[in-house]
């Protein structure tokens, strides 16, 4: 999922809708506690 964002982002997206049952990969990415591996 945060590789699509990331690619969203770079073509120009800034304005998304998600849905994930993932609460854990919803709190880590809200809280931007990834690595960056670009």
């Amino acid at each position: 999922m945060l590789e699509g964002l990331h690619l969203a982002w770079n073509k120009g997206f800034r304005k998304l809708e998600l849905a994930c049952d993932n609460a854990l990969l919803v709190e880590i990415i809200l809280a931007g506690g990834t690595t960056d591996s670009s």
